[in-house]
């Protein structure tokens, strides 16, 4: 250590305030057991304070944890039901739902109504073909 008196403070404070700590909670829970709860009483709001850690729970739960659980329920129902959700698997989904409700409403069971549709098809196939690739 040398010589320096701050250095010598500085290194032994903790173990003096420790140990000084140490002697008046054991006096005041051993020897002399009235003294904690005549404090309490006495400087009530400074007990309440220290007893509830500075509110610092509280204050970290107000100011950064509210905040984040709201930016992260904004994110949730914007980002992921709104628009990944809506765009994709569920709006396929629903997509596929609608077509197949509305194909289910062609299909009538007459085979002269599916030949017809044979028919259309393959013209459309035949003018597809000699109009746009023949040339």
């Amino acid at each position: 250590m040398g010589s320096d008196p701050v250095g010598f403070i500085a290194h032994y404070l903790p173990l003096f305030c420790t140990a000084f700590g140490f002697l008046v909670a054991f006096y005041c829970y051993s020897v002399k057991p009235a003294i904690p709860s005549f404090l309490a009483t006495r400087f009530k709001s400074l007990y309440k304070f220290l007893l509830n850690k500075w509110y610092f729970d509280e204050l970290y739960n107000y100011c950064i944890i509210v905040p984040l659980k709201k930016a992260g329920l904004f994110f949730w129902h914007r980002g992921d039901e709104r628009t990944i959700d809506s765009w994709g698997p569920d709006g396929v989904a629903l997509q596929v739902s609608n077509l197949s409700k509305r194909s289910s409403t062609l299909q009538t069971g007459y085979i002269y109504h599916y030949v017809y549709v044979m028919i259309v098809g393959i013209m459309l196939m035949l003018v597809y073909y000699f109009v746009l690739v023949g040339k």
